[in-house]
């Protein structure tokens, strides 16, 4: 008898403890059991992103977060805090991209010379945190362009 009232008891201090966990520096998405990693105003609407993805890439450290229907990635080759300007290519020390949709809807949009800036506050082998903004121009068509801003970022590498 003392067995089966235990596990009830254990589940409910598991759940409570859980729920009851707060991270200050990365706000949790009530509708969703993952950490909010990234957010930004795109176009002026609200959007957050959950599960980063990092890594690096042809010699650019990169992270990115999406929700359910769009990506936001930023490229990059620094390792010291400060701020540094949002540029378009891959040549570049910055760059960032927005990626919209899937199959024939899939829209990629890639920021330009001098489009915005990302400020990292911290800036390690095991952390980014700072903040963001940037302008981008669909790949496919140079008049459709996107407005990111109000970005912040805490991520774990």
């Amino acid at each position: 008898m003392k067995k089966s009232f235990l596990l009830p008891v254990a589940i409910v201090i598991a759940v409570t403890a859980i729920s009851s966990c707060k991270n200050s520096t990365s706000p949790k998405n009530n509708n969703s059991l993952f950490p909010t990693v990234m957010t930004a105003n795109v176009n002026g609407r609200a959007w957050s992103g959950e599960i980063p993805i990092t890594g690096t890439r042809n010699g650019y450290f990169d992270f990115s977060a999406g929700d359910s229907t769009s990506t936001i990635a930023l490229y990059y080759t620094q390792t010291d805090t400060g701020t540094f300007p949002v540029n378009g290519n891959t040549g570049d020390d910055m760059f960032a991209t927005y990626d919209t949709g899937s199959g024939a809807n899939d829209k990629t949009y890639i920021s330009y010379a001098n489009s915005g800036s990302v400020h990292f506050t911290t800036n390690t082998t095991s952390k980014a945190i700072g903040t963001f903004n940037f302008k981008a121009i669909n790949m496919n068509s140079p008049f459709d362009t996107v407005v990111i801003t109000n970005g912040t970022f805490n991520i774990d590498r």
